[in-house]
């Protein structure tokens, strides 16, 4: 194919891939453009004869991401291609994962598959090059974040703010390790969390605790006051599919 990709992994293990050593890729599903039992991964749904020593595609869904891998690495694959579905879109997602494995978005996914299915022996590779700074376009907002209207007050139409949710370094508890599957004994202080539980302490807890004696409504003046509307590529517009007007996003260093 000839192509490479600039993505967003999350790998911490002794297993890695020789990085001039292609492998054979492989996808199990009928049609590139959406998942079906063959593309998921799902366990028992391997063939360890077909899988053993390659790089195996999977689609997004059903099951969780890690666990995917973990199949994967069960059923003797070297790593995994995670492929977003048109439901999760380019939302990319880390998670520490049981082998070599990396998260692709919809589009790239796509293309990815055409070439596993179409191409007579397909080969990938996959190189962990550190951490990446000044990704583009972002902001993005992630697709699991509310769009609006409230489904409970239903005079609520979208979100005021948005604020960092996705992929965020936050402590860990030492009862479970960083992948949350039991087979994996490791344990952590930190790990790279996502959700709504990650956006709030940004300002339940920054703001609050320099500001003491700040009533919600001030905190609330403040974020919305100093937020910026537009993504760092061309300054275009940020983006919520289904959402009424413009999202504003915090910023934290003006707020303060």
């Amino acid at each position: 194919m000839g192509r490479r990709w600039l993505v967003f992994p999350l790998y911490k293990e002794r297993r890695v891939l020789a990085k001039d050593t292609m492998h054979p890729l492989v996808y199990f599903g009928s049609n590139s453009s959406g998942p079906d039992a063959g593309s998921l991964c799902l366990e028992g749904t391997l063939d360890p004869h077909k899988v053993a020593g390659k790089i195996v595609v999977c689609d997004r869904g059903i099951s969780p991401r890690v666990q995917k891998g973990q199949v994967v690495k069960e059923a003797g694959g070297v790593g995994m291609i995670l492929a977003n579905t048109a439901s999760n879109g380019e939302e990319l997602m880390a998670d520490a994962h049981l082998l070599p494995a990396l998260a692709v978005g919809a589009t790239e996914g796509n293309l990815v598959k055409r070439y596993a299915t179409a191409t007579p022996n397909p080969t990938a590779n996959m190189a962990f090059v550190g951490t990446r700074l000044e990704v583009r376009p972002s902001p993005v907002v992630a697709a699991f974040s509310s769009r609006g209207p409230s489904m409970l007050l239903l005079d609520i139409l979208k979100p005021d703010l948005i604020a960092p949710g996705v992929n965020i370094l936050a402590a860990w508890t030492g009862d479970a390790g960083p992948s949350g599957l039991a087979v994996k004994n490791r344990r952590v202080q930190f790990n790279i969390l996502s959700h709504t539980s990650m956006s709030c302490p940004h300002v339940s807890t920054l703001l609050k605790a320099r500001h003491p004696d700040w009533s919600p409504s001030a905190i609330k003046s403040a974020l919305m006051t100093t937020a910026y509307t537009h993504n760092n590529n061309n300054r275009q517009p940020l983006q919520m599919l289904q959402l009424v007007g413009s999202p504003t996003h915090m910023h934290m260093v003006r707020a303060i």
